[in-house]
């Protein structure tokens, strides 16, 4: 099923600490970065610097890390500083023991 949403939307995957694992074409072109410019990198670096440094910013990571859905639209930026809108659609994955190993998001332009 992965391979099928990997073909037809645009998708990131994180680590649980906001580390890129790596990124789908469609994302690449999306918000146009290398997968060596991006991979390795923290999530932070599609936010505007200020918001990075809120309380808001920390509490969805908090939220992610606890294994919460969160389901919203996030003003992100491309590498030439173009607005992308991702949202809402985050998907977790998880061990057997029901701890969440990593997860994904789709943008939206």
């Amino acid at each position: 099923m992965m391979a099928a949403v990997s073909r037809s939307q645009a998708v990131i995957q994180f680590d649980l600490d906001g580390v890129i694992l790596e990124a789908n074409q469609n994302f690449l072109s999306v918000v146009g970065y290398e997968p060596a410019e991006i991979v390795g990198r923290h999530h932070r670096m599609f936010v505007d610097p200020a918001e990075a440094q809120t309380p808001a910013y920390a509490e969805l990571w908090r939220k992610l890390n606890a294994g919460e859905f969160v389901a919203d639209k996030f003003v992100r930026y491309g590498k030439s500083g173009q607005r992308v809108v991702i949202g809402p659609a985050t998907i977790r994955s998880w061990t057997a023991t029901d701890a969440p190993t990593r997860w994904s998001s789709s943008p939206w332009t």
